[in-house]
């Protein structure tokens, strides 16, 4: 028992760790209106360290293991920073989505395969049978497969994950989670290895305890495989109902920029947008089984626009002649820049033709006031022209360059003078 504690120390720093690294690859885990799973489970540990008394002294001797397993982002009101949630089909018994371990990251269920064999085990992915209550099937944390997206694969036995391979059982020899229909509740333990021993569904207190609802009116989920893109690209729509029509047209698609509606399938589909250009929101409606009753959702989709930020450092001259540093960048990918200056039909000497792909910044001439820098440069992947706005850069001093007449100069003429006999000033100062 001490030789394994310590086993799963050594796991769980690896876990959490890894985790860390992987986080950003899950953005495409959505809480949704039809995740009907919430609740916490629990699976913990701790280490009987010296002088090894058989008590769990904090803080040295801190609790281990997966901690509290969150099921649905809502019950910790963290959707807003990290969005997931767990669902059960309540016409199949499907188990779908991802619930949270502080401790061993994300546990995915549905969309598995490879499953292990173990005593009293069934290979398919989580399920609850709607008759009896007992789930069945596998849930695997991701942290340890090869490909943490899918949450598929294995990196295979090292000394970092003890041979850990992240799978969870949810029903086996002696040991099965299952629903209670009059509370709600889903009770009993998993079972995850030595590494992360029983996960318990039983014996928790209301609001903690795992409760499934099953959800009676009509919802739908909109979501896109991305919500971020380049200009002119195109994002892929999908969506997923409950107690929907069953219908290739039960459903209707709408923007905010126009007023096109296309009809698609219900209760679920995909649909690929045009190219984006700008910012834009979809709405989906769909029909409810019931007649009169309706379901919607929607998604913003961002359009990042090539642009280049364009600016000198400083950004004003006490004096002329000076110099400044012209700095550019993109939020794409940039290539054969030109720049250009004009003042007084006269070129600033060194900011002036093509620029080289490797400088980001380059050190000019300030000649006169303001003196004008221009720059444009193409995008890397279609070739477009990118035209930053041009820099101006000021100085306090009267600029030499700068022949105007001022006032005190012979030359000057004051406002209204020199005007022909025939223009009379009016009061309000406007010449006829």
């Amino acid at each position: 028992m001490q030789k394994n504690n310590f086993k799963k120390k050594w796991v769980s720093v690896f876990i959490t760790a890894s985790f860390l690294l992987f986080l950003g690859f899950f953005s495409f885990v959505n809480s949704s209106n039809i995740d009907n799973v919430s609740g916490y489970a629990w699976g913990g540990s701790w280490m009987d360290l010296l002088p090894y008394n058989n008590t769990q002294d904090f803080p040295n001797e801190e609790t281990g293991g997966v901690g509290f397993l969150s099921f649905n982002c809502k019950d910790n009101n963290s959707c807003a920073s990290s969005s997931y949630g767990v669902n059960i089909n309540p016409d199949t018994g499907i188990i779908s989505g991802y619930a949270w371990s502080p401790n061993y990251g994300w546990l995915k269920f549905g969309g598995l395969s490879d499953f292990p064999i173990g005593s009293g085990t069934v290979s398919e992915n989580a399920k609850l049978d709607l008759s009896t209550g007992i789930v069945t099937g596998w849930a695997r944390f991701c942290s340890v497969a090869s490909n943490t997206n899918t949450c598929l694969g294995f990196a295979g036995n090292n000394t970092s994950n003890g041979g850990w391979d992240g799978w969870v059982s949810l029903n086996g020899k002696d040991y099965k989670v299952s629903f209670d229909k009059e509370t709600k509740k889903i009770n009993g333990y998993a079972w995850g290895s030595d590494i992360v021993g029983w996960i318990n569904f039983s014996d928790l207190k209301i609001p903690y305890s795992v409760s499934y609802d099953p959800i009676t009116v009509p919802v739908v989920s909109l979501s896109s495989n991305s919500y971020s893109v380049p200009k002119n690209s195109k994002v892929t729509l999908s969506w997923t109902g409950l107690n929907l029509v069953n219908s290739a047209e039960g459903c209707v698609i709408a923007n905010s920029l126009n007023s096109d509606k296309i009809k698609v399938p219900s209760p679920s589909g995909t649909f690929t947008t045009s190219s984006l250009i700008q910012n834009i929101t979809y709405t989906i409606n769909c029909d409810g089984l019931t007649a009169g009753t309706t379901a919607n959702s929607n998604v913003s989709i961002g359009v990042n626009i090539p642009s280049i930020t364009f600016y000198a450092t400083p950004g004003s001259v006490a004096s002329l002649p000076s110099t400044v540093t012209l700095n550019w960048n993109s939020n794409v990918s940039i290539k054969s820049c030109v720049a250009s200056s004009s003042n007084n039909a006269s070129t600033i000497q060194g900011w002036n033709g093509n620029l080289s792909d490797s400088i980001s910044s380059k050190k000019v001439d300030v000649l006169y006031n303001p003196t004008r820098y221009d720059l444009y440069c193409f995008n890397t992947v279609d070739g477009s022209k990118i035209d930053a706005n041009p820099v101006f850069v000021s100085s306090g001093i009267k600029n030499p360059n700068d022949t105007t007449p001022k006032p005190g100069d012979p030359k000057y003429v004051e406002p209204g003078q020199g005007l022909s006999p025939n223009i009379k000033i009016k009061t309000d100062g406007a010449a006829n």
